[in-house]
């Protein structure tokens, strides 16, 4: 393109967003992925850097609607070093190498100095899975973030509060060169940011389109996780078994939220 002229940005309305969101979200019904992922620990709301630690691990995540997830990484070498399942509200969490099997809430607190026990299969699948407004409980307002570094379109999502106050719910960034998700953020009541998750390299699969690059960080608590997808089967319906875990034989238990 001659440098004296500028790219075509394409115009949208925040309805036309959110059903762009909608029509992906509702087209996923299920999906299997093959991917290379690297664990961050740091946050920006904490007194040391970002960095990454280990070696990145070959990740196998299952989804199935509504909110069963199933996430199991893998060194060449070491096999099995996490496996992790969520049904529903709780997870399960297995670590062959420390012989540990860790259950608990997806909203208990994520306080240990290990990174992988404080990830939470339902905060990394809302990070991954992009879902649209439920327009009974939410507002969606569109934000034109366009100068000459950028050109977005920011759609920010609230939820109805009392006395019809509006409490931070998410954001989501598209790029108005071809309206894709470039970036999420999701926020607590207060405002933090829950996560932040940047989305790259969308491909169809089975018309389905899927981010191949997905870097989500939990400010809060202090971890992240960079995924680079190599494979993905989409739609494929995978049955209970699949999503089945069970503590293994000899592992000692920690229940987190209790003293045990």
């Amino acid at each position: 393109m001659p440098p004296h002229m500028a790219p075509y940005l394409l115009t949208s309305t925040a309805e036309d967003l959110n059903s762009r969101i909608s029509t992906t979200y509702n087209a996923t019904h299920s999906f299997e992925t093959t991917s290379d992922m690297t664990a961050r620990t740091g946050s920006v709301y904490r007194s040391f850097s970002v960095t990454e630690y280990g070696q990145t691990v070959t990740a196998f995540i299952l989804f199935r609607k509504a909110e069963t997830i199933r996430i199991l990484g893998r060194y060449p070498v070491l096999g099995t070093v996490f496996d992790m399942t969520s049904t529903g509200p709780d997870f399960k969490l297995s670590l062959p190498t420390k012989n540990l099997f860790v259950t608990g809430t997806e909203s208990t607190p994520s306080v240990s100095t290990n990174a992988l026990e404080n990830l939470r299969p339902n905060a990394l699948l809302a990070a991954i899975l992009i879902r649209p407004a439920d327009l009974v409980t939410e507002r969606i307002h569109i934000e034109d973030d366009t100068d000459v570094d950028h050109s977005w379109y920011i759609l920010q999502f609230t939820r109805k509060g009392p006395g019809d106050t509006d409490l931070p719910d998410r954001s989501v960034w598209f790029d108005r060169l071809d309206l894709r998700a470039i970036r999420q953020r999701i926020f607590d009541n207060d405002g933090l940011i829950v996560s932040d998750t940047k989305y790259d390299k969308w491909q169809p699969y089975d018309g389905v389109l899927f981010p191949k690059h997905i870097d989500a960080s939990f400010k809060k608590d202090g971890y992240g996780v960079v995924i680079n997808t190599n494979a993905v089967k989409m739609n494929s319906e995978p049955g209970d078994e699949k999503f089945a875990q069970e503590q293994p034989a000899g592992s000692t238990l920690k229940v987190l939220g209790t003293a045990r």
